[in-house]
């Protein structure tokens, strides 16, 4: 029998009593059912409705949270712009003088802003300029290696706001040199930024470099004297250098701004709070179709979700509105609203049949005794209208639900379409055959035996059943199985009833593998996860993770901001609860390092990130984040600065240049002692590799070497002389500023990654000097050493090769002694002089003397030449105390005495006088000055007085070995004293030997 058979029959089992039914017991059972229709579809509209609200509060809140990130996406943009306009205003202060065109365009180059902030055209550097002196400030930057600079401006304002650098150029050469204070709206950000002393945003422009003529913002920073003044409008603009900025396209800035909200949410900003489309400078366009898709989906022609944003950069509004996308929309469209609304109509109309039939099954009794005497049309009307009610149901589950009916061992007589059309077999291919077919393997053998003993009894069973269909796939159902009875009551077959749940049941185990996988992450993460889920009250949650990281077992002691406080370190409790307290009042991000108590009693340093949540009126409801254990981190980083400190502090003491390379052969690092040295900055060197670093050093040198790398550091010059000073150095080099100084590169190998290479650059000047001197010193003592001998040699050979007479031999024998008395005198003065070098004083016994006791005791033992006066002594009144060595002082003024005597061979007086002066400290200083009336010198003569060997007198007449006054200029010098010498050519000569004073010491009266 078939499934249609089957119903007919039970249908036709009832009809006659149906018939019998009164038209008052049709009309209280039709009461009935619409009353449980009624309930049904009321209870299936508030499901309906609570789904659809469930459903439009995830959607909000996940509209929300992609808001919130395009919000601070469009924060974050501008807050990266202004972080390196900090780091550049830093550049400026740390150069504490005008930062050069060069170093400008080295420092914006190595932070590659267009791969990193894209929309940023560049960086620049704007000069404020008197108008009157417009042209010398042109003429300054031409020289200054930019001779093609100009100026473009209009107007008569008294001031310009001039662009003087912006990098790259290539981009914005149409930009470079221009007047902004010209324009008013430019000007006023630029006034604005410089009387606020904070970041300024101009208001909506068009960028002079940007051909396209697209909305765009100038972004400006001031930029002050460092240390100087600045509390007022009038203190800023008064030690302005000038402003750094950045010319925006908004187009480019905001590019791939959408995948922050995964394309999911269209973003328009606006001008100001003026939301007018002709105030709008940028959208995304993901909704510009939408008027006629939309209008499908909810009924309208606007975004279902929307929200506006007004955020304040640089003194300047931007409004953002953000609406959701038919992507977001359709995400959210739930279709199980709908089929539960299907479902419940269904199920409302299965029990309204129910109640039908449980109402009318009372009076069927009656019905059969008021059958013999019913009229026979009324109760053919009555079995017609219930056959046209249990067709109407049966219909209804054929369209809605998979049925099948099988013999009492199990065997299929009928399936429906809908069970052909979701199994994929034919009719055919089902009758006869048993339910098996379709097994899935999903279930184990208890699973059936309690399906076949519930049914077996005569039981309904329900229950969810994978099978397999013909393609292979699997499908689940909602199955319901009955037994049908025959009149004796033994099971005849059995009517199955299902629905397919496939959906429902992919949906319950997708959720089901995400709880786990949030599950595995909380579980095996490294961080551990907190959630103040009510900042109002102290109860926290914390993860299993975060316990174990402190060293506590899960839930040793609740978990709250009680516990946190006592786990805090009590040097950093304070900071850390106000770094929280300014995450709940949005002053600052939740972002700390601290350290936590371990449960062992020590402390353990992690970093804590947050995120707060706030309801509608902008109060902080929640607060979520993670803690990071950064121990190890931390502790590696204060040894990293411990030692960075060290090696700072050894290089900015040691004379000596250093210079660092990568082991990408680039500079990582330049010591202050290399800019002294060469003049070229550590920034200017930075990033630069061995032949850019050697060709800008050559290029302030004096004759540079033909070195393309630092390997040829590595050998010695091959033509260097192994005597010499230079065999000790592998490079030296001339400056050209300042003039002679002389440099000795040398260059060491490492084994580490971050420096591969170490350039030594030390400072030989003096070491040159003292090598020129010494080769000077012996060329002219050779020089002075072979004239006397040249003498002696030429007078003895006359001698020897020729008969002379007694007188004769005797006068050359005289001169050969005279000559012999000049060698010998120059010989003492020079082992004299090497003495008083190598000494350096160690073997002067200075105490304190009296001048006038010196200059008495060697006039009085002093011989003056025949013809001439002893010199006059003019004394002082008093005692003329310093603190000296005596037997050198009498040397010194022995000598100056004599040269005296010397260099005045027609005669006149000479005099010594006790001067005494006062220098610029306020301490006073005794000198002896010896006057002549000699021969005198010319300026050029008296510069080089103190040079060995030489003699004001060339012609050989005046006796002398021209050592006498550098051993004075010694002697006076390694006391702390010094010789003033002056001169008239023709007049005479004044020569003072100075020492300071020595206070006398004071004199106790015994009372």
């Amino acid at each position: 029998m078939t499934l249609r058979g089957t119903l007919t029959a039970i249908q036709r089992r009832w009809a006659p009593q149906e018939m019998a039914l009164s038209r008052e017991r049709r009309l209280a059972g039709l009461a009935g059912s619409l009353g449980a229709l009624l309930l049904g579809l009321s209870l299936t509209v508030m499901g309906a409705f609570w789904i659809k609200t469930e459903s439009r509060h995830e959607a909000q809140l996940n509209f929300d949270r992609y808001a919130d990130k395009l919000d601070a996406s469009v924060a974050q943009r501008f807050t990266r712009v202004l972080n390196t306009f900090q780091g550049l205003r830093g550049y400026f202060h740390a150069s504490q003088s005008p930062v050069e065109r060069d170093a400008f365009r080295i420092w914006v180059a190595s932070r590659r802003i267009q791969e990193d902030m894209s929309g940023i055209r560049g960086l620049g550097f704007i000069q404020r300029v008197d108008r009157k002196a417009l042209a010398d400030f042109i003429e300054v930057e031409r020289q200054d290696g930019a001779p093609g600079f100009t100026v473009r401006t209009s107007g008569v304002a008294s001031d310009l706001f001039v662009i003087k650098y912006i990098e790259p150029l290539a981009n914005n050469e149409k930009a470079w040199g221009y007047d902004i204070g010209s324009e008013a709206i430019r000007r006023e950000a630029a006034e604005r930024a410089v009387r606020s002393g904070q970041p300024a945003l101009t208001a909506r422009i068009t960028l002079v470099q940007d051909g396209k003529s697209r909305p765009g913002y100038l972004y400006f920073l001031p930029v002050f004297n460092w240390a100087s003044k600045i509390d007022t409008p009038d203190d800023r603009r008064r030690n302005l250098i000038g402003l750094i900025y950045a010319p925006i396209v908004l187009e480019e800035f905001f590019n791939g701004i959408g995948d922050v909200a995964d394309q999911q949410l269209d973003l328009a900003v606006f001008d100001g709070d003026d939301m007018a489309s002709n105030q709008r400078v940028f959208a995304l366009g993901l909704n510009a179709e939408r008027a006629q898709a939309a209008h499908a989906i909810w009924g309208s022609t606007g975004p279902k979700f929307e929200a506006f944003r007004r955020l304040d950069i640089g003194g300047h509004s931007l409004t953002l509105r953000i609406g959701s996308t038919q992507e977001f929309e359709r995400r959210y469209e739930s279709a199980t609203v709908w089929w539960f609304a299907l479902s419940g109509c269904m199920l409302s109309g299965l029990l309204a049949v129910t109640v039908w039939l449980l109402l009318v099954g009372r009076a069927r009794a009656e019905a059969l005794a008021q059958a013999m005497t019913s009229d026979l049309s009324a109760a053919k009307q009555s079995a017609e209208l219930a056959l046209r009610d249990n067709t109407t149901l049966l219909d209804t589950l054929h369209r809605f639900n998979l049925m099948s009916v099988s013999d009492a061992e199990g065997h299929i007589v009928d399936v429906n379409e809908s069970f052909c059309k979701v199994s994929g077999y034919t009719r055919e291919e089902l009758i006869g055959r048993s339910h098996r077919v379709m097994g899935s393997d999903q279930h184990d053998q208890a699973f059936w035996t309690e399906m076949w003993q519930t049914i077996s009894r005569g039981e309904p069973w329900e229950g969810d059943v994978c099978n397999r269909a013909r393609d292979g796939s699997l499908y689940w159902v909602k199955t319901t199985v009955v037994p049908l009875k025959d009149a004796r009551g033994r099971i005849e077959k059995y009517l199955s009833i299902r629905t397919d749940i496939t959906d429902a049941k992919r949906n319950q185990q997708e959720l089901a593998d995400m709880a786990e996988r949030y599950q595995l992450a909380i579980d095996g993460g490294s961080d551990g996860l907190w959630d103040w889920f009510n900042v109002n009250d102290h109860k926290m949650w914390w993860s299993p993770q975060l316990y174990r990281m402190l060293g506590y077992e899960l839930n040793e002691f609740p978990a709250g901001l009680d516990a946190f406080e006592n786990l805090l370190h009590p040097d950093h409790r304070r900071s850390v609860l106000g770094t929280i307290e300014g995450a709940l009042k949005r002053t600052r991000p939740l972002d700390a390092t601290y350290p936590l108590r371990t449960k062992s009693g020590g402390y353990r340093w992690v970093r804590c990130r947050g995120k707060t949540f706030f309801d509608e009126n902008g109060f902080a409801t929640r607060m979520a984040g993670s803690l990071q254990d950064v121990h190890d981190r931390h502790l590696a980083e204060e040894v990293i600065q411990k030692h960075s400190e060290q090696l700072s502090a050894i290089f900015s003491l040691s004379p000596d240049g250093f210079v660092s390379f990568g082991a990408d052969g680039q500079v990582n690092y330049a010591s202050a002692a290399y800019t002294d040295l060469t003049g070229l900055s550590a920034e200017s060197v930075l990033c630069l590799d061995e032949s850019e670093f050697l060709s800008q050093l050559f290029a302030r040198c004096v004759n540079p070497p033909a070195l393309q790398s630092l390997d040829g550091l590595m050998l010695a010059p091959a033509d260097a002389d192994p005597m010499s000073w230079l065999s000790r150095h592998r490079l030296v080099l001339q400056m050209k500023s300042p003039a002679g100084r002389m440099l000795a590169l040398s260059l060491y190998q490492t084994q580490g990654d971050t420096v591969s290479r170490l350039l030594l650059v030390r400072d030989v000047t003096h070491e040159a000097e003292v090598d020129r001197m010494k080769n000077a010193f012996l060329s002219m003592a050779a020089h002075e050493l072979r004239t006397p001998m040249a003498s002696i040699y030429g007078f003895i050979e006359l001698m020897l090769t020729r008969e002379m007479k007694p007188e004769k031999q005797k006068d050359l024998l005289g001169k050969v002694y005279r000559q012999c008395e000049v060698m010998i005198s120059i010989i003492n003065e020079l082992l004299d002089l090497a003495r008083i070098e190598s000494q350096r004083g160690a073997d002067f016994e200075c105490r304190a003397i009296d001048l006038v006791t010196i200059v008495e005791g060697v006039v009085g033992d002093f011989k003056p030449p025949a013809d001439r006066e002893a010199p006059i002594v003019i004394r002082p009144e008093g005692e003329t105390l310093v603190r000296a060595d005596q037997q050198k002082m009498c040397q010194a003024f022995l000598n100056v005495l004599s040269n005296a005597y010397k260099y005045s061979p027609q005669g006149g007086a000479v005099s010594v006088s006790f001067p005494v002066q006062l220098d610029e400290s306020g301490s006073r200083w005794s000198g002896i000055s010896v006057v002549d009336q000699g021969i005198g010198m010319t300026p050029e003569q008296l510069a080089h007085m103190g040079e060995r060997f030489f003699r004001a007198d060339k012609s050989g007449n005046i006796p002398g070995t021209g050592l006498g006054v550098s051993i004075v200029k010694e002697i006076m010098e390694l006391m702390g004293g010094r010789l003033d010498v002056s001169s008239e050519l023709g007049k005479g000569t004044t020569m003072t030997l100075w020492l300071p004073q020595e206070l006398p010491s004071p004199v106790l009266t015994l009372a």
